[in-house]
């Protein structure tokens, strides 16, 4: 009609939307799908609060250990890690996102100051009790 092209597709989770786009475009070049970070970050917290849920494949443990300040806190830090590498190294976003969950549960060890005020310190780790519980593979989605 407008003799438009769509080459980039801001999603917001939602896949259906983008597999029917997929499904009508009549040239040849694909619409790539780029997550918008805000949809990116609420759909991470969902996924968190529907681990904190699930009392068939989630300890008692480990759900405990998930509270709703460890489930925004995970989210900030994922935001921050985004944002702050948004436009650069995509190997250093890939580590700052599987820190996450280290800074969070206060093992500093290899957080970058830019959102950590407490590098190094691991005086007040509580890792090995997440690790037992499984709550971290939960978190990283192994």
């Amino acid at each position: 009609m407008h003799n438009l092209r769509y080459k980039q597709f801001i999603a917001d989770g939602d896949s259906c939307v983008y597999a029917k786009i997929q499904q009508i475009v009549p040239y040849g070049a694909k619409v790539t799908k780029m997550e918008c970070t805000n949809h990116a970050i609420k759909n991470y917290g969902k996924r968190l609060h529907t681990l904190k849920t699930d009392t068939k494949n989630v300890s008692a443990a480990a759900r405990k250990q998930l509270s709703p300040k460890v489930i925004v806190g995970l989210q900030r830090i994922a935001q921050k890690a985004m944002y702050s590498n948004a436009h650069g190294d995509i190997d250093t976003l890939i580590q700052d996102l599987n820190n996450g969950p280290n800074h969070v549960f206060n093992q500093h060890t290899v957080c970058k100051d830019y959102y950590c005020d407490s590098v190094g310190d691991i005086s007040n780790s509580q890792i090995k009790d997440v690790q037992s519980s499984g709550l971290l593979r939960l978190i990283q989605g192994k």
